[in-house]
């Protein structure tokens, strides 16, 4: 989802869709686009790098592999003298970066892929094969009411786990908002939450998939993201990103977002 605005670029300039080696348990994110031609295999989404650039190198092709530091062997992004760095270990294995290059995994990926910062804020996440009557279903289902409905999301598990997931939904209740659990949505694809992400008054994410499915979206949301260099950049209608150390040190910061929330919603509603 991160590159998907840079393989719309590519489609557009090539006049051809961009071909994405995907491994098959991540591959249906892709019957959300047109710009992307999938090359599906059965290999494990990170164990399985190495071959899966063997196999498109065979195929005759020159593979960008986005995210390096699941490669084995693969070198890291260049350390200029005099650079900071930091020890990685991902995987398992030792990998020593530019504490600049590491500012954030997603913009670590993006220019090892040959992309400008600027373009990662200026291209668009477009999904344009959504499913309007898959979207309709969940909106009949979970905004059955008229109240404003804050969608939520604070996963303790993955990537990324969110450890205040309690504290930040005892500060919600009361705030006269319908709360849905993005966690417990039974969607078809991921994409389909967009029907629900479009008329809702607002978005509380931690940092996992519904953060980055959020720039498809003009839906006002609240970011927690990760610490360091495991931490995503918010895109879209972010009205406030909340390291994960920043929550632990106080809820000040999150209570004046939440505030702000509170009355877009309200103005939205009237």
């Amino acid at each position: 989802m991160i590159m998907l605005p840079a393989f719309k670029a590519i489609a557009e300039e090539t006049g051809k869709p961009a071909i994405c080696l995907v491994s098959e348990e991540f591959a249906s994110i892709f019957d959300g686009v047109t710009y992307v031609q999938p090359w599906v295999e059965p290999f494990h989404w990170w164990k399985d790098v190495g071959k899966a650039r063997e196999l498109a190198e065979r195929a005759g092709l020159n593979p960008i592999v986005v995210k390096w530091w699941d490669e084995p062997g693969a070198p890291a992004p260049a350390i200029r003298p005099g650079e900071k760095t930091v020890s990685l270990n991902i995987h398992g294995l030792r990998r020593v970066v530019s504490a600049t290059d590491w500012d954030s995994f997603q913009a670590s990926q993006w220019r090892y892929s040959g992309f400008s910062m600027d373009k990662l804020y200026e291209w668009p996440l477009v999904f344009d094969k959504r499913s309007p009557e898959r979207e309709q279903a969940l909106r009949d289902y979970y905004f059955s009411s008229p109240n404003p409905k804050l969608l939520v999301n604070l996963s303790a598990n993955g990537t990324s786990p969110f450890r205040h997931a309690k504290n930040v939904m005892s500060l919600i209740w009361g705030m006269g908002f319908d709360v849905v659990d993005l966690s417990r949505v039974r969607a078809h694809r991921i994409y389909d939450l967009l029907g629900l992400y479009d008329e809702a008054a607002g978005l509380i994410t931690s940092d996992t998939a519904t953060l980055h499915l959020a720039a498809a979206s003009s839906v006002p949301y609240i970011a927690f993201i990760n610490n360091g260099g495991a931490g995503s950049i918010p895109k879209g209608n972010c009205i406030k990103s909340i390291r994960y150390s920043q929550f632990e040190g106080g809820m000040g910061l999150f209570v004046e977002a939440l505030k702000k929330l509170k009355a877009l919603g309200t103005k939205a509603a009237a």
